[in-house]
């Protein structure tokens, strides 16, 4: 149980987080709000055996919502729901993610290309301190390749997930 929370935290942290969002660059030649439309429908990564996970990706107004879940046997499991919000004051994305068990995560994040977003795992909003990065490029416009990153810039997780919808 605690390989496969592990694997979906990671997973998650692709779907949607450098040592500091500083090295980013400037964002503000991207329309990120119109970039971000690239991640809605519905979406899934098959790298657990018997494990699907899918996230759901919606627009409200200039908000996002998705929810992720996995489905194991064919049970589907509510695991968490992540909140974007855009600032336009420095071209970031806020993300507070909720989790089943209560807890949460903030995240910084902004498209860096038209096909690259980069997502910074960030301590209550705090850019100065950082937890990990995850990155997304997408191949097409149904599939994307995600790559995960912890605190010391080491890669733990690398896989790609699908459009079903």
């Amino acid at each position: 149980m605690k390989k496969l929370l592990t694997a979906f935290t990671v997973v998650a942290f692709v779907l949607s987080g450098l040592s500091g969002v500083q090295g980013q660059g400037s964002t503000s030649s991207f329309d990120q709000l119109k970039l971000f439309e690239q991640f809605l429908g519905t979406w899934q990564g098959n790298w657990l055996k018997d494990t699907t996970l899918v996230a759901e990706i919606e627009k409200h107004g200039k908000a996002f919502i998705e929810t992720d879940y996995t489905v194991v046997n064919g049970k589907k499991t509510w695991q968490s729901i992540w909140n974007y919000s855009f600032s336009p004051a420095d071209g970031k994305f806020r993300i507070f993610v909720l989790s089943a068990d209560g807890s949460y995560i903030t995240y910084l994040a902004s498209f860096v290309s038209e096909k690259k977003w980069i997502q910074v795992i960030v301590d209550n909003f705090n850019p100065e301190k950082t937890l990990g990065r995850s990155e997304v490029t997408f191949d097409n416009p149904s599939s994307f390749s995600g790559m995960a990153y912890n605190a010391q810039g080491k890669k733990v997780f690398e896989g790609k997930v699908t459009k079903v919808k």
